[in-house]
């Protein structure tokens, strides 16, 4: 009779014990279902930039107020491009300021492709601004040996002229509206008229007192 009891307990804890890992299983189901809803909430939740565009305003003024204005997170981790006007490009302390931003941004690479264009294509640009760095970046890979096509400029050799380090003189590709979309066609040299611009800004910032 005891060895009947001991075995009906013993069958009574397996069935717990498989009791107790159902419900595990269910948790841990339940579990990965909420971790995998909030992911895909967080990336619903972000707006991924591809292409940033200046025309002239302070750059982090900028960056801040698009993204007041945007109910999703901007995500820079897509981007590829950089789209200035003429006049920010010529402008040595407005290329200054840009260029400070993207450099002391970690999200922003050496490699990010600099172009510049007019007022329509800076628009034209916002409104692809998901797509079109990437676009442009594949444009590049697909067409390097054809010829006639102007060499990319990047981040890193816009920083290295700006210092002089390139010489007085760069050529940066200019994005045209062509059937609705933006390509590279022309170039739009610009001469270093004040190379010592960026190194004198820096070196006041450093004499001021403490």
């Amino acid at each position: 009779m005891q060895g009947k009891k001991e075995k009906q307990t013993g069958k009574t804890g397996k069935e717990r014990k498989l009791r107790h890992f159902g419900r595990a299983g269910v948790v841990g189901s339940l579990i990965l279902l909420f971790l995998s809803g909030c992911s895909g909430r967080e990336l619903e939740a972000r707006d991924f930039v591809s292409v940033l565009t200046f025309s002239g305003e302070d750059p982090e003024k900028l960056l801040a107020e698009q993204q007041r204005t945007d109910s999703r997170v901007l995500d820079y981790s897509h981007t590829r491009a950089v789209l200035l006007t003429e006049r920010a490009v010529q402008e040595p302390e407005q290329l200054d300021q840009v260029l400070e931003s993207l450099i002391l941004r970690p999200e922003f690479s050496w490699n990010l492709l600099i172009f510049t264009g007019g007022e329509e294509v800076l628009q034209k640009a916002e409104e692809k601004k998901e797509k079109l760095g990437l676009e442009l970046a594949a444009y590049y890979r697909n067409h390097q040996e054809k010829q006639g096509i102007s060499s990319p400029v990047t981040l890193l050799d816009l920083w290295n002229w700006r210092l002089g380090k390139e010489g007085g003189e760069l050529k940066l590709p200019v994005l045209v509206l062509r059937d609705g979309s933006l390509l590279p066609e022309g170039v739009l040299t610009v001469q270093l008229s004040d190379r010592t611009c960026y190194k004198k800004k820096q070196e006041a910032k450093h004499s001021l007192p403490a």
